[in-house]
Parts: structure tokens; C-alpha cells; sequence
């Protein structure tokens, strides 16, 4: 797949760190064609974008820069994405400590280092 030796393939990946970047980049930027950019986007308008939104320090400036870009990769239509998981995430209020990831990954995401029960219940 990485090598652009087929026609229609189907991978699968969670961007694994809750940055926009760690998946904008790595899939839809013309230097990465080789590694994640299993689609082979290569396009300068857009590695310009990513460019810009990798530079831009404000998070909503860089957030639109990025919408942007996966709007340009919708349209050219790199990446066909025909289903997303439904995944529950449950917990109680007798329990504690629970810090979801910023990626709203599901359960398995989460920091359990001090996950503990309420006191008194």
C-alpha cells in the first residue's frame, strides 16, 4: 500500500496523539507519501495550508487552517471513509479520577493512574 501498488486498499487508523497534526499531516502532506499518505495526496495548495496551520500558534486560526485542508482532501476525494464505530463510554458517579483523552477516543483512552471510588458511596 505504501508503495501506491494498488488501486482502492483499506487501511485503518486512530491518530493516536489529540492533535490535529499527528493525523493531517502524516495522511494528506505530499513529504509523507512514503510513510501515512497512503492516498499519495499530492498537492502544493494544501501541503501549504498544512504548512500554515503547523506555524499558526492560535488554536481556532490553526483549527480553520486545518478544516481547510480536509475540506480540500474531501473534495478531491483522497480518503473514502464508509463507517464510523459506535462506541459507548460509560462510568458512575461512585468512581473518580477518570480524565478522558482530547481526542474523545473511547474508553481505553483514558488516563486510569488516579481512577479511585468516591469516599462515602
Amino acid at each position: 500500500m505504501r508503495a501506491g501498488d494498488c488501486v482502492v486498499c483499506r487501511a485503518g487508523w486512530i491518530w493516536d496523539y489529540p492533535i490535529y497534526d499527528n493525523g493531517v499531516y502524516a495522511e494528506m502532506d505530499s513529504r509523507s507519501i512514503d510513510g501515512d499518505n497512503l492516498a499519495r495526496l499530492n498537492d502544493p495548495e494544501l501541503d501549504k495550508l498544512i504548512d500554515q496551520a503547523r506555524a499558526e500558534t492560535d488554536a481556532t486560526k490553526r483549527a480553520d487552517i486545518l478544516h481547510q485542508a480536509q475540506q480540500m482532501q474531501y473534495d478531491q476525494g483522497g480518503y473514502i471513509i464508509p463507517y464510523f464505530s459506535n462506541i459507548i463510554d460509560a462510568y458512575s458517579s461512585k468512581v473518580s479520577g477518570f480524565v478522558p483523552a482530547k481526542s474523545g477516543f473511547p474508553f481505553g483512552n483514558y488516563w486510569l493512574k488516579n481512577v479511585g471510588f468516591v469516599q462515602g458511596t
